[in-house]
């Protein structure tokens, strides 16, 4: 975790990451009020989760939002179109190239270096409890991981290879969620498990918003990662509560989500 934890955060992946996160998250709450009839989790959280490819892709000037080289400065604006202003842009974006997609099989994801990232989404405040059901994240989940004992045989990975005709060896999941009643959000990194058992989903996950994940739960790491504490703790998951915008932005001919 460590490596991954330092290389993203060196490199501005982090930031990007969780700011593309709270962005769609906070656009998500004020396109769809419960005044106007949404009062349940359901079409919020399509909704972030639409939405988050949008704000990843455009974090990263990557997708949809990737500029020409021959006229690399046309569309700028657009990167900053509809944006709250409580949750600038400017200090996170990425350079273009920095990070690009790639999917597999449908399911969106990017890749910086060696590294890909896929989306999965998860009922607030039970991450440690994710059942990969897709075919994509199974697969993923399924994948050898260092210092972890292998689930399957050392081959193993070597026919998802073929199958997927990719490489899922370096593949993370960020896990996202939101409670539209309590407005509050959670926002996780890691390194799946295919939990055929009653253990966790994760060989180990870490807390994008700011927390150490949740120490009681077996397979995620006891420590956050900065400041290290003098001693293993264990805290509960602490969320972090949205406010909607003052304003319903109308729909952006931008959005790709």
């Amino acid at each position: 975790m460590q490596r991954v934890v330092d290389e993203f955060s060196a490199n501005g992946l982090l930031a990007a990451i969780r700011w593309a996160h709270l962005s769609a998250a906070r656009t998500s709450l004020a396109n769809h009020l419960p005044r106007e009839g949404y009062t349940t989790n359901r079409t919020r959280g399509t909704s972030l989760y639409e939405l988050t490819v949008e704000r990843m892709d455009r974090v990263a000037q990557c997708g949809a939002f990737q500029p020409d080289p021959s006229t690399p400065e046309d569309g700028r604006d657009l990167l900053h179109d509809g944006i709250d202003p409580d949750l600038p842009l400017g200090d996170v974006l990425l350079p273009p190239g920095h990070v690009i997609r790639d999917d597999i099989r449908g399911s969106e994801g990017w890749r910086f270096g060696e590294w890909r990232w896929l989306r999965a989404s998860f009922k607030f405040g039970e991450v440690s409890k994710i059942r990969w059901r897709g075919l994509t994240k199974q697969q993923v989940a399924a994948q050898d991981c260092v210092d972890y004992p292998a689930l399957f045989p050392i081959d193993e990975n070597e026919k998802l290879h073929a199958l997927f005709g990719v490489d899922l060896s370096q593949t993370l999941v960020v896990a996202q969620a939101l409670d539209s009643t309590t407005q509050d959000s959670q926002l996780y990194i890691g390194r799946p498990r295919l939990n055929t058992d009653s253990d966790s989903s994760w060989y180990w996950l870490y807390d994008l918003l700011g927390a150490p994940p949740d120490a009681g739960r077996s397979g995620i790491d006891r420590t956050p990662t900065s400041p290290v504490p003098e001693a293993p703790r264990e805290v509960a998951d602490a969320p972090v509560r949205l406010r909607p915008a003052p304003t319903t932005p109308g729909k952006r001919s931008t959005d790709q989500g």
